[in-house]
């Protein structure tokens, strides 16, 4: 009954390629069709804690492999675009939501850059970010500096703006996206505005509230424009 549960989701992924086929190359669909079978069948395997990284794991694997094969053998064309804007408006409100798990941590704002190391770590490992973090950085694991990265990073693939970057750059290759440009060059700006270093735990999750609400704006106007 949850329409954000894992199961859902990969059903919801399922129907869209199902509708999407002569668009698709036929790999495609068949890793779909995979993944929804492990899914279903392996789900009862995630409930105890002994059986659930290994059932996650797969699950992310093949994500992977999917993400992978639509990028090396699909036409980039507009419709590879749209697979684009969504993988990353997608990533963009996943890493939102794992600066503000990381928020909900601080008690107040003496502790904006002195927060538990192994939390922001495992806000960093959760996004696949670490390595790349510590080559980057150069430096320890601080919160000002991970907020820092996983919002405004240029490089990190999924940094939130890293992906709003994607988004703008496919939205110039289709026809009608002066309307959504608008929406998504807002969020862009706020983005670039936040300065971790001085935001309490408050401030943090209000400043994430509103990088969700405009991702969401965005979404919305790419359903106006050309899926209504």
């Amino acid at each position: 009954f949850n329409p954000g549960s894992l199961l859902n989701s990969i059903a919801y992924a399922r129907e869209n390629c199902r509708t999407s086929r002569e668009a698709l190359p036929g790999h495609a669909w068949e890793q779909m069709n995979e993944l929804q079978i492990y899914a279903n069948a392996h789900v009862n395997d995630a409930l105890p804690r002994r059986g659930r990284y290994a059932f996650l794991t797969e699950i992310i694997h093949r994500c992977q492999q999917l993400t992978g094969l639509l990028s090396g053998t699909m036409s980039h064309d507009h419709a590879y675009d749209f697979v684009r804007i969504g993988r990353n408006l997608e990533r963009a409100d996943m890493t939102s939501r794992v600066v503000d798990i990381g928020a909900m941590t601080m008690q107040g704002p003496e502790d904006a850059g002195n927060l538990d190391v192994h939390v922001w770590t495992s806000m960093l490992r959760a996004l696949n970010a670490y390595q790349m973090y510590r080559k980057d950085i150069k430096l320890g694991v601080h919160c000002a500096d991970v907020v820092s990265y996983l919002l405004q990073n240029d490089y990190l693939p999924r940094s939130v703006s890293h992906c709003l970057d994607q988004v703008e750059e496919c939205l110039g290759d289709l026809p009608l996206h002066q309307d959504t440009l608008k929406p998504l060059r807002e969020v862009r700006r706020r983005v670039a505005r936040i300065k971790p270093a001085k935001l309490d735990a408050i401030s943090l999750h209000h400043e994430v509230d509103r990088l969700q609400v405009g991702i969401s704006a965005v979404h919305d106007q790419i359903g106006k424009t050309w899926f209504a």
